[in-house]
């Protein structure tokens, strides 16, 4: 019978799918039973006919909200939220009248900033129409999701470039206007909607854990449904098995030292002594998983991910800050980790265990002020052994903001207060005006990289844009200098090393001034900005700087090295020459890094061969003989042979041949003029 089921179809237009419908058996008796993925696979394409039709098939009357949006193929429904009416701007906003986007996303305001948070994270159903519209890859995942479960399996880049889509979808739109940008939320920002009071610490890693409380209260443990968190599965962490392989194994070794016919008996004794420790602390294990048994029920009964909006949403009208997914924010975990991003707020996998032994609850992860971190190009996911095998699942998502775009401004003003480190670009046309196509680029990039200075320098040196590197280089080194945590970082010699690439050499003295300043300030930098600060010195012609760190970069015993020679007399000026041809060859080898970096877009590596002992005598860096200098003095052929030098020996013993030769028949002729006029008759 499918009179229900043709009426519902015709009201929403899609008569023509009635056959695909009754082609697979179904009726109107089990339309309620229909789920998302059973609409798609009978030909239902779009998301919000899918909602539609699954809301008429269940017999539930469209929300208000869900009546705003249709015309929008998006329907924002979910079962714990109901929203009366919604605004039609941002600052609008409150938390019973949202403002809703075109993917149906609503967004309520903040304590203490006055950005707009969603309540809930992105859907598997918004990351949907991001990939259609846009060919990127829909990312995989393990387990059946519904179209309003979280999106998982996603990275932080991935994140970004989420928003930067629906940034530009709805500015084109007019649903937002150019001032306004979608984004991940801040730390800070995060810590305020899930209620936290403010966070004096600097940088995320510094507040982590600093802050009692959890999502839901302060109460431990979690109450019944206070999030989608993960209760006791059917030996998911393999509890059972362990704990009885364990026990088996000890038994065995037990029998077989109980055994006096056993020839190895000894050994089987202190075996089984070894198992007898690690049976009592496996029986303090147990004593504490079965405490944990007995503190601990479900909180919820999601295997895994959950509808967004599932739970009690908090004063704000927020959902889901605990549980369910972690969720991306916009910052890193500490400066000198700027690609380890963090997350907050715990997932579907959160298993109240200790790292340690898996065993004993670890309230910590549950707190409203706890962090993960994570690298920006990687998902979150959990190994979890899951019916009788170890498998990834992904449990990382991302909730996103509305708020002002600050990075024009923000920007322009750093610009503006750092006109010095842009002296030698063509970023300032005059004392009070902006080069607006230069603005334009360095804002982009400063969007793209958060403002972070280094992050800035980094992106304009692997595109080539090495006039403004050297700005935001210089900028990063400055900021750098006397901080704790680059101490023992080799950061700051990286940046120093690229701001040597790029600076021309027609400002060399300048070039050697700011690498000498880096180099001096940490035995650590100085490793690795040795051979360039030697290399630029001996192009600026201070050959005895190049040689000292040479000297210094080698640190070979005096007298091998210098055969017994003093240091004055082996480095003479002769000695000079075979040194700057071994160091411009560190400077071909540097250019052709910089071409290479250009066109590849990674910055170059440093990598500099150090020519062996026997090489350096050969080329004459150190000439410590001092018979073979003598014997240059005197016969110079016979002194270059000495010192291993074949060619020049060659070319001295040709040309001082012809030169004798010459010499020899001009005094015979010379002589035999003499002899002819001494015997010339008189009077003629």
């Amino acid at each position: 019978m499918t009179e229900r089921l043709t009426t519902i179809l015709q009201a929403e237009g899609l008569e023509h799918l009635l056959t695909n419908f009754t082609d697979q058996g179904v009726t109107d008796s089990i339309l309620g039973d229909l789920s998302d993925s059973d609409l798609k696979d009978l030909g239902v394409d779009k998301l919000g006919e899918r909602k539609r039709l699954l809301a008429a098939f269940k017999g539930d009357a469209p929300s208000e909200l869900g009546v705003a949006v249709a015309s929008q193929a998006v329907v924002a429904e979910t079962p714990a939220f109901r929203t009366p009416s919604t605004v039609a701007t941002p600052t609008e906003a409150t938390k019973d009248s949202p403002f809703v986007n075109s993917l149906g996303m609503p967004f309520v305001p903040i304590p203490r900033f006055d950005t707009r948070f969603c309540i809930w994270t992105v859907r598997v159903q918004d990351y949907e129409t991001y990939c259609m519209s846009t060919g990127v890859a829909f990312p995989s995942c393990p387990f059946p999701q519904e179209g309003d479960h979280p999106i998982v399996g996603v990275t932080w880049n991935d994140a970004k470039a989420f928003c930067a889509w629906l940034t530009k979808k709805e500015r084109e739109e007019g649903k937002i206007d150019s001032e306004t940008a979608y984004r991940l939320p801040t730390d800070l920002e995060w810590s305020s909607a899930v209620g936290l009071p403010h966070e004096p610490e600097d940088m995320p890693g510094e507040r982590n854990l600093k802050l009692p409380g959890y999502p839901w209260g302060l109460r431990w443990p979690p109450p019944k449904n206070a999030g989608n968190y993960e209760g006791i599965r059917s030996d998911t962490l393999n509890y059972k098995s362990q704990i009885e392989s364990v026990r088996e194994i000890e038994n065995q070794w037990v029998d077989l030292a109980q055994n006096p016919d056993n020839p190895s008996i000894e050994h089987s004794w202190k075996m089984a002594m070894q198992r007898g420790d690690e049976a009592s602390a496996l029986e303090l294990k147990q004593e504490r998983y079965e405490t944990w048994i007995k503190a601990w029920t479900p909180v919820d009964n999601f295997e895994f991910t959950s509808p967004v909006g599932s739970f009690s949403g908090n004063q704000f009208g927020i959902y889901d800050l605990g549980g369910n997914v972690w969720e991306l924010c916009e910052d890193a975990w500490s400066r000198s980790h700027r690609d380890f991003k963090i997350a907050r707020g715990a997932s579907y996998m959160m298993t109240p265990k200790d790292g340690d032994d898996n065993l004993i609850p670890n309230q910590d992860a549950y707190r409203s002020s706890f962090r993960i971190g994570t690298l920006s190009s990687e998902r979150i996911c959990q190994n979890v052994f899951y019916n009788g095998e170890w498998k990834d699942y992904p449990d990382g998502g991302f909730r996103i903001v509305l708020a002002a775009d600050h990075s024009k401004e923000d920007s322009k003003k750093w610009l503006e207060n750092s006109r010095k480190y842009f002296i030698n670009t063509n970023l300032f046309e005059f004392e009070d005006q902006f080069n607006n196509e230069a603005l334009e680029i360095i804002q982009r990039t400063w969007e793209e990289n958060n403002g972070d200075i280094a992050s800035i320098a980094n992106a304009f040196f692997q595109s080539g844009k090495h006039e403004f590197s050297e700005a935001f280089y210089i900028a990063a080194l400055e900021n750098s200098t006397g901080k704790e945590q680059y101490k023992n970082s080799i950061e700051p010699a990286q940046w120093a090393f690229n701001l040597g690439l790029c600076i021309p050499d027609t400002r060399i003295s300048e070039k050697i001034n700011l690498l000498k300043k880096y180099y001096d300030q940490n035995p650590l930098w100085a490793d690795i900005l040795r051979y360039n600060l030697a290399c630029y010195n001996c192009i600026a012609g201070n050959l005895e700087y190049a040689k000292e760190l040479l000297l210094q970069k080698f640190q070979r015993d005096k007298e091998q090295l210098l055969n017994g020679v003093d240091i004055d007399y082996a480095l003479n000026d002769q000695d000079l020459h075979p040194l700057k041809e071994f160091l411009q060859q560190i400077k071909n080898q540097e250019k052709q890094k910089i071409e290479l970096s250009t066109s590849a877009g990674t910055p170059p590596e440093i990598t500099v061969e150090i020519p062996s002992k026997q090489e350096l005598s050969k080329k004459g860096i150190f000439s410590g003989n001092v018979i073979a200098a003598l014997a240059s003095f005197f016969i110079p052929g016979l002194g270059q042979l000495l010192q291993g030098r074949l060619f020049p020996a060659i070319l001295f013993f040709v040309f001082t041949g012809i030169l004798w030769i010459f010499l020899l028949g001009w005094v015979i002729h010379l002589w035999a003029c003499l002899d002819a006029a001494r015997w010339k008759p008189r009077g003629l």
